[in-house]
C-alpha cells in the first residue's frame, strides 16, 4: 500500500463530504415531495367527496395516544428533608 500524502486525503475527505451532502439533500427533496403528492392526494378526495384512504389502525392509535396521555401520572417522591 502506498503512503497516502496529506493532500490525496484532504482531497478523499471534501470528495466524501460533497457525496454525503448530496445523498441529504436528495432524501429531504423525496420527503418533501412525497407528503406533497401525500397532501395532493388528499385534496383530490376532498374534491370528490370522499374521505382520504387511511391505515385501518390510524385513528385508533390517536384515540389510544390521547387516552394514555391523560391517564399517565408521574410518580414523584415526597420531599425529605436530609439531616
Amino acid at each position: 500500500m502506498i503512503p497516502l500524502t496529506y493532500g490525496q486525503i484532504h482531497n478523499i475527505v471534501i470528495d466524501t463530504g460533497i457525496q454525503v451532502c448530496t445523498d441529504f439533500k436528495l432524501q429531504n427533496k423525496l420527503r418533501k415531495e412525497s407528503m406533497i403528492n401525500k397532501k395532493e392526494i388528499g385534496t383530490l378526495y376532498y374534491q370528490y367527496g370522499m374521505e382520504p384512504v387511511r391505515a385501518p389502525n390510524a385513528k385508533k392509535k390517536k384515540i389510544i395516544k390521547k387516552h394514555n396521555k391523560i391517564e399517565k401520572k408521574i410518580y414523584r417522591k415526597p420531599y425529605t428533608k436530609k439531616m
